[in-house]
């Protein structure tokens, strides 16, 4: 699975969301872009999606928020603020990563975590002029 996609606002994403749903539930998802992108933004929206009453907020002062939904435990990572792999070792971050459900993590490249696993996606995001975003979704398998 390799796909491109771009987005002019938010309706778009919510469009993109719902072609890619179900590829990207109980997957493990690495959402890579610089500040800003809008690693936060996707994952918001795709929570959203499958659950409309749910209100999805970034994890970046708490490294992990866990969302109960109608496709089941979705889990969100961002893990900027960690300094190296033992502190990711300490979050939990290992057992989390085999529990089931739909696992995003946002800057995963930061210790090659997909060197541990055997089967991710992930979604580049970069962002283009008048607040585009061109989104890169592949999918890894060993």
């Amino acid at each position: 699975m390799n796909y491109t996609e771009i987005s002019n606002n938010l309706n778009d994403l919510e469009d993109i969301i719902e072609r890619y749903k179900e590829k990207l539930t109980n997957s493990i998802i690495f959402l890579n872009g610089e500040l800003g992108a809008g690693k936060t933004t996707f994952v918001k929206k795709f929570v959203e999606n499958v659950s409309r009453d749910t209100t999805a907020s970034s994890p970046t002062f708490t490294i992990m928020q866990k969302y109960e939904t109608s496709v089941g435990q979705i889990y969100h990572f961002d893990l900027y603020r960690i300094e190296s792999l033992e502190e990711l070792e300490m979050t939990g971050f290992f057992e989390y990563i085999e529990y089931e459900g739909t696992i995003f993590i946002e800057w995963g490249t930061k210790f090659d975590i997909g060197s541990f696993l055997d089967n991710f996606i992930t979604i580049n995001i970069k962002q283009l002029e008048n607040g585009k975003r061109k989104y890169f979704i592949e999918n890894f398998k060993k």
